[in-house]
């Protein structure tokens, strides 16, 4: 075959116009490495003030792709070969369009991160018993973004599983099918946001937990939905938070169907552990137990806080269900539920024994779905060996809620034995089955008031009552420097100087201020109105 020239024209960098005649003829050896030679000395250069000129081979290995190691991404070839070349090669791995198989975990003690081109484009489609995306080590920066992992051919491992690194992220990521979803563990500083996990088998959706060797601090996540197909005992945990871990931000996440929704648990019992992990619009609905569960083992668990939450549908349990821990102390300590609903749940609203639990400004509704009056909507539960302490409940609702007729719930709040310093304000417990509040307790340090009541339970007020107590003394008396009570409008006690002159119930008594001898200190109303008789008092 006739030799064919190719001039490829002016290569090098040191301006001397060298021109390279490349000699070309099928099966020439040489061919490949003159080749090489010239591509490695083409220039890039990105233009704008102060750019260099680079080569073009140094610019394309800034990013590497898992094509540029042999995938495929058809969906049928084996690509995990690929992937953990392109892993070895650089810290930036992009994964084009495609459907990639994968049968083997992709490793790395780096600080790497995947790319997809979205969703919608790049599928990761593992099949076997394995931890598909794992990270180890101490590194710095790694995550995983923009791409769908189809994992329904998985029957055991984790989709992604991270160990021991620092402000790592997973983003915009859709996790459909396999066993367990997302590990984070003995990490510090990690961030999930827009992801979503559906159809898992194993045990959880999402795990952060600290080990016995480290623990896990500050984990955001932020957009998170995760649905199971099923809602029995053997299905998956939308969130578990675990042992050491320290602050867990949670925000807009919802959880459908699963055993629970949220749990906070201690399997290693470590002193006030889990801590601080607070949630906003936090929705967790139809699980089989509760949609929000803590437990804090043999040891505690402390300092958590939910806004906006809303657990209902429960099939088994309470809705919100604080863990009784040990006989010797609470085991959930320092918990405050600000607002949301707490509905339609088999058993109460909201179970709880802890201590120092408060629940404000939230709709307890329409649980005790198990059979009418066998459950309250909230129930304080204290033990013989340590008492409860602390429980605060004002403003909520606990019986009736609009477009139901009635409640299920025998009480809107039960207080058992062996609970101290408890106190519910301002709450409204009309219409509940068997009545609107039991404190079986009795505890006279605590307080029950100014609730709305059907019945006629009563406030109890701990210590000195003071009414009006800024006001001077009027004369005569008045209706605003009074204590009254009973469903006899203005009966009760009236204060003031001088004779009586105030409008009162029948039978209200009347104390003088300036009274001085027998019979000018007290008073009582004989035809109520203003018709007052006074006492006659010892010397």
């Amino acid at each position: 075959m006739t030799q064919q020239l190719i001039n490829v024209g002016t290569v090098g960098n040191d301006g001397t116009g060298d021109t390279a005649r490349l000699a070309w003829q099928k099966g020439n050896s040489n061919f490949t490495d003159l080749y090489s030679q010239v591509t490695a000395a083409v220039l890039y250069t990105q233009g704008g003030t102060n750019s260099v000129s680079r080569t073009v081979t140094s610019k394309l290995q800034e990013t590497v792709s898992v094509k540029d190691f042999g995938a495929i991404g058809n969906g049928t070839a084996d690509d995990t070969q690929a992937f953990v070349n392109a892993v070895a090669a650089s810290n930036s791995i992009y994964i084009p369009n495609g459907t990639y198989k994968i049968t083997g975990t992709i490793t790395t003690s780096s600080a790497d991160t995947f790319i997809g081109a979205g969703r919608s484009a790049t599928i990761i489609a593992p099949t076997g018993n394995f931890d598909v995306f794992s990270w180890t080590g101490s590194a710095t920066g790694g995550g995983i973004r923009s791409l769908y992992i189809n994992g329904s051919g998985m029957s055991g491992g984790n989709i992604v599983s991270m160990v021991g690194q620092t402000r790592w992220s997973m983003s915009d990521v859709t996790i459909a099918g396999g066993y367990n979803g997302v590990l984070i563990q003995d990490q510090n500083v990690a961030s999930l946001q827009n992801v979503w996990i559906n159809g898992l088998t194993g045990v959880y959706g999402i795990k952060i937990y600290g080990s016995t060797t480290a623990s896990s601090n500050v984990c955001d996540l932020d957009n998170i939905q995760i649905g199971f197909a099923t809602n029995t005992i053997s299905s998956p945990t939308g969130i578990i938070v675990d042992s050491g871990v320290q602050t867990v931000d949670i925000r807009h996440v919802a959880i459908a169907k699963g055993y629970r929704g949220l749990a906070i648990t201690n399997t290693l019992n470590y002193t006030n552990s889990p801590a601080f992990v607070t949630a906003f619009d936090l929705q967790a609905e139809n699980t089989y137990d509760s949609g929000l569960y803590i437990d804090g083992g043999t040891a505690q668990t402390e300092n958590h806080f939910f806004n906006a939450l809303y657990c209902g549908g429960s099939l088994s349990s309470a809705g919100v269900y604080l863990s009784d821990g040990v006989a010797s102390a609470p085991s959930v300590q320092n918990v405050q539920i600000i607002g949301g609903q707490i509905g339609n749940n088999n058993q109460q609203g909201i179970y709880c024994a802890g201590s120092y639990v408060k629940v404000i400004g939230s709709h307890i509704f329409n649980n005790s779905k198990a059979g009418s009056a066998s459950y309250p909507g909230v129930q304080v539960v204290g033990r013989a060996a340590s008492f409860n302490r602390g429980f605060t409940m004002t403003g909520c609702l606990s019986g009736q809620w609009v477009g139901y007729s009635s409640q299920l719930t025998s009480y809107g709040l039960q207080i058992d034995a062996n609970c101290v310093a408890y106190s519910a304000v301002c709450n409204d417990f009309r219409l509940n089955v068997t009545g609107d509040y039991l404190d079986t307790a009795a505890d006279s340090t605590s307080v029950i008031l100014g609730n709305a009541e059907a019945a006629t339970t009563g406030s109890k007020i701990p210590g000195p009552l003071r009414i009006a107590a800024g006001n001077a003394v009027p004369a005569g008396g008045s209706a605003s420097v009074a204590l009254t009570g009973s469903t006899t409008a203005a009966l009760g006690v009236y204060f003031g100087s001088g004779v009586p002159t105030v409008s009162a119930a029948q039978g209200s008594l009347y104390l003088r201020t300036d009274g001085s001898s027998t019979s000018t200190r007290a008073y009582i109303n004989t035809n109520g109105t203003t018709g007052w008789t006074n006492v006659t008092t010892a010397t």
